[in-house]
C-alpha cells in the first residue's frame, strides 16, 4: 500500500494506472511550500527530485552580473520540477515557487531501484522529460517571434490546456493564481506591455482576468490570436 495518496494529473497520466502505482510507492515525503522559495539553488549536487502536485513552480536563470531573474519556464501539478538532476545530479537554473506548492519528494537512489526494475516506466518517465524540453523549444520560440498579443494569447491557451489535464480547468474558466508580473516575465514582456495585451483581450471579447481566475470568452479566437496548436505538449494517448 501507498504511504500517500496522490493523484494522477497533468503529464503523470501518460504513466499506466500500475506504473503510477509503482512510482508513488517510492514517494518519501509530501512537502508544502509558500510562494516565492528557492527550493533548488543552480549548481547544488541534489539527490532528490521533486513531483508537484498542486500550484505552480517556475525555473528561473539569474545574470550574474546584473542579478536580474529570467523566468524560463512554469510548471504546473503532474510535473517533475527538477527531474534533470537525476542524471545531471545539479541544474543550471533555480527552482523557485510562484504561488503556494505542495510537491511529492523522490529519492534518486530509490528511482533508480525503481526504473531497473521496471524499464517500461523508466522509458515513459523520459518521454515526460521529452515533453518538458518541448514545451522548453516552444516557449523560446514564443518569446523570439511572436508579437505581444500573439504571445500572450499562446501562453494563456498553453495554460488552460495543461490544466485541464491536471484538472483544474472547468468549462470556460481556470485558476491561474500568479500575477501578472509571471505573465509579463513568461513573454520578456514588461507588466505595462501585458497589461496593454489583456485590454486589447478584453475589449475584443477574447479573454478576461478576475484576480485568479482567466475567463476565456472566445476560446476559437484566442486560439486563433495566439497560432496555438496542442502538438508540443504532446497529449496523453497521441
Amino acid at each position: 500500500m501507498t504511504k500517500y495518496k496522490i493523484d494522477q494529473i497533468g503529464l503523470s497520466r501518460h504513466l499506466s494506472a500500475a506504473q503510477w502505482a509503482t512510482l508513488i510507492e517510492g514517494c518519501e515525503s509530501v512537502r508544502t511550500v509558500s510562494s516565492n522559495i528557492t527550493l533548488t539553488e543552480r549548481g547544488t549536487t541534489l539527490s532528490k527530485s521533486l513531483l508537484l502536485i498542486d500550484g505552480f513552480m517556475g525555473r528561473v536563470i539569474s545574470n550574474d552580473m546584473t542579478g536580474r531573474k529570467q523566468l524560463v519556464a512554469v510548471e504546473v501539478p503532474g510535473d517533475f520540477v527538477d527531474f534533470h538532476a537525476y542524471p545531471l545530479k545539479h541544474l543550471d537554473h533555480d527552482v523557485v515557487s510562484i504561488s503556494e506548492a505542495k510537491v511529492a519528494v523522490f529519492d534518486h537512489d530509490v528511482l533508480q531501484r525503481i526504473f531497473d526494475a521496471d524499464v517500461e516506466l523508466s522509458r515513459k518517465i523520459w518521454a515526460m522529460t521529452l515533453i518538458d524540453a518541448s514545451v522548453q523549444r516552444h516557449w523560446t520560440y514564443r518569446n523570439a517571434a511572436m508579437r505581444a498579443l500573439p504571445a500572450v494569447a499562446n501562453l494563456l491557451c498553453e495554460f488552460r490546456h495543461r490544466l485541464q489535464r491536471a484538472g483544474f480547468e472547468s468549462g470556460a474558466s481556470f485558476e491561474l493564481p500568479i500575477q501578472q508580473s509571471v505573465l509579463a516575465r513568461s513573454c520578456g514582456l514588461s507588466v505595462e506591455h501585458v497589461s496593454r495585451v489583456m485590454r486589447d483581450l478584453r475589449e475584443g471579447g477574447y479573454c478576461t482576468i478576475s484576480g485568479t481566475t482567466v475567463n476565456i470568452h472566445d476560446l476559437e479566437k484566442l486560439e486563433e490570436i495566439g497560432q496555438f496548436r496542442t502538438d508540443y505538449l504532446y497529449p496523453p494517448g497521441v
